[in-house]
């Protein structure tokens, strides 16, 4: 069995959520007495085990109306201790007097188990902890099935499974929590930093912001592990790179202004030459004879990053006598020939001389100094590409429905290890290019973007051997899919999990909250937490866990009035419509043919079928009711006269 989170009780988190408990599992049973301060763990059988296919332990659903604390308890869950700490004041601090009081329990092997929170005042039938032990802990339980009591072990960082690996509990399991992040101009939300995390127990890491590369691996090829067509058919790529922009002016001022004097011939500066535009140009080509349109696009980027270096941080930042040094250096560097490959190494060794430089001015670490490495690599990532990319001299564009080009990769990947998640690699590649995607529909976006980010549960695996369990914690991914999206999320999701690695050394717990009625009916209702949002006999709101009474292939009817608190199956305003049908229907008091053809009109228009028939049989129980006896009479020839003309009719065809 997997290590899983199995539980979590919230007494008081100085947020919505007050004295609720939380089960995420149906391989124990277990209570927690907050009159008695008495945890109660017991093993039960469990039958769906092996429902979410190998890799998945299970899949939690935590559903609610709006405002229910959905995303508090994720927060709680799901967030770096230093995030939390503010979130919800859950470490003493001065002024605050008021500390949050929380606890949460994950099962590691048999009868031994991690509880991490605050407050461990919570517990009444734990024993042999240090005195000194942290209000904020993690620490590695035995729980005592006979004598109901609970034995301090020893505490998460400092316990070894097994000794010869060398690994601490705390280093076996990742938790990975998707937010949904939508951000509003009018709405200030408590910021979230993006850092290595320093908690005590199982560390935290946010999954907000997927890498380019594994936007385009999972577009390019690996969405067909879900389905064989994709809507975004037309979704592209582009790779830019920024001209330099300084305040200096204008380019022809700039060209003024630059001294250095590359090539020995300032007049062979494409850069300067270059025409700035967006679209493909023909006419006229920059040094046409001599270079294509690849050749062009390299050749200026780093033209322009020389540009940048020289004017914005050596020109006039450098003493003057090493100025000088350094025209004369550039001055006797040889251009050997004036191929596309000797201009280039050209260029790197400028890049070079001036990096060197740099550093000295500006005190910069050389284990820290990736600014000619980034740029250089990236150069040469920009050689390996098909020219077919290339649209401008400054303008690359990638059709993405053109499948999977392991040099496009290699060049995103270039950039990400140098932009994106590694913070002590210093360099400014990020100044110079821009990559983002075009020809997205918002739910497209949130599509790519939510499986783009489970790549990083995938590289855990693949790099870090150590982990073993992983729990992915996503608010509300389906949010702005399409009903049939959502309906498929589940099934996506555990496709994607169970086939996107060939390596198979982690096993992966889900907890997904929605408001999608499709998602409750692919879990079973022990796996559903329902949040339902009441007023007590004060007339304050209050938050309830309940447990779901509908799920595994249950009908939408009953999914949307009970799991999610819904008084009635239709919309609203359907509803109202309904009540006045009712309503006009009760009120005649004398038969009225062109009133009650008006409301025959209106519930013709209904489409629910058992509906529509139920307000016809009761509008015509009221007709039958009102009719006078002349009416009635009236009525009875028409029918006789019908039924007369219906067998004329039926003898024809005898």
């Amino acid at each position: 069995m997997s290590m899983q989170l199995l539980y979590t009780y919230i007494n008081d988190i100085n947020r919505c959520l007050y004295k609720q408990e939380f089960c995420f599992t149906n391989n124990f049973k277990i209570n927690y007495n907050e009159e008695t301060r008495q945890l109660i763990i017991e093993k039960q059988e469990n039958y769906y085990k092996s429902l979410w296919g190998k890799r998945i332990s299970n899949v939690n659903l935590l559903i609610g109306q709006n405002g229910a604390g959905k995303t508090t308890l994720f927060d709680l869950l799901g967030s770096q201790r230093d995030r939390r700490a503010n979130l919800f004041n859950d470490r003493p601090r001065v002024g605050r007097t008021k500390c949050a009081s929380w606890f949460s329990i994950y099962h590691i092997e048999k009868n031994i188990f991690v509880i991490e929170g605050i407050d461990l005042g919570l517990f009444k039938n734990l024993y042999g902890v240090p005195e000194d032990i942290n209000p904020e802990y993690s620490i590695v339980i035995k729980y005592e099935c006979e004598t109901k009591k609970i034995k301090f072990i020893a505490y998460t960082q400092m316990y070894y499974r097994k000794e010869k690996e060398n690994i601490s509990l705390d280093q076996e399991m990742i938790i990975l929590y998707g937010q949904n992040l939508k951000e509003k101009q009018w709405l200030k939300k408590e910021r979230v930093i993006r850092r290595a995390d320093y908690y005590v127990g199982f560390k935290r890491i946010y999954l907000d912001i997927p890498k380019i590369t594994n936007i385009y691996k999972f577009m390019s090829k690996e969405y067909k592990l879900l389905e064989e067509s994709f809507t975004a058919k037309e979704i592209e790529c582009k790779i830019n790179f920024k001209l330099y922009n300084s305040d200096k002016g204008s380019k022809k001022e700039i060209e003024k202004e630059f001294d250095l004097n590359l090539y020995n011939n300032k007049e062979e500066i494409l850069y300067f030459k270059a025409k700035n535009t967006s679209i493909r140009y023909m006419e006229p080509k920059v040094n046409k004879a001599k270079w294509n349109i690849q050749q062009e696009y390299i050749i200026i980027f780093y033209e322009c990053y020389i540009v940048g270096l020289w004017m914005d941080g050596l020109k006039d930042n450098g003493q003057k006598m090493n100025i000088d040094s350094l025209k004369k250096e550039i001055s006797n560097l040889e251009l050997v020939s004036d191929d596309f490959f000797s201009r280039v190494d050209y260029l790197q060794k400028v890049i070079g001389i001036l990096f060197k430089e740099i550093s000295e001015i500006y005190q910069i670490d050389k284990d820290e100094n990736y600014y000619e490495e980034a740029i250089i690599k990236f150069g040469k990532s920009l050689q390996n590409l098909n020219i077919k990319y290339f649209q401008t001299h400054e303008n690359i564009n990638i059709k993405l429905n053109d499948g999977f080009d392991e040099n496009i990769y290699e060049l995103l990947e270039t950039y990400c290890t140098y932009t994106m998640h590694d913070i002590n690699k210093q360099n400014d590649l990020y100044n110079y290019v821009d990559i983002f995607f075009s020809n997205l529909s918002n739910g497209e976006i949130d599509f790519i973007n939510g499986f783009s980010n489970l790549y990083t549960a995938l590289d855990i695996e693949k790099y870090n051997k150590r982990f073993k369990s992983a729990l992915i914690i996503l608010d509300e991914p389906d949010e702005s899919f399409h009903p049939e999206w959502s309906r498929k999320y589940i099934y996506y999701l555990i496709e994607f999990l169970n086939k996107a690695s060939k390596i198979k050394n982690l096993k992966y717990q889900i907890i997904i909250s929605t408001h999608s009625p499709f998602m409750i009916s692919d879990v079973p209702k022990e796996f559903i937490i329902c949040l339902k949002v009441e007023q007590n006999e004060n007339g304050e709101i209050e938050r309830k866990t309940v447990k779901a009474n509908f799920g595994l292939m249950s009908n939408f009817y009953d999914i949307i009035r009970d799991d999610f608190f819904i008084s009635s199956p239709i919309g609203e305003f359907a509803n109202k419509i309904f009540k006045q049908i009712i309503n006009k229907i009760d009120i005649m008091e004398e038969y009225n043919k062109n009133n009650i053809e008006e409301l025959i009109g209106i519930i013709s228009g209904i489409d629910d079928q058992f509906i529509k028939k139920k307000l016809l049989d009761y509008l015509d129980k009221k007709k039958v009711k009102l009719m006078t006896q002349d009416v009635k009479e009236k009525r009875i020839k028409e029918l006789e006269e019908e039924i007369r003309r219906l067998k004329e009719e039926d003898n024809k065809y005898d």
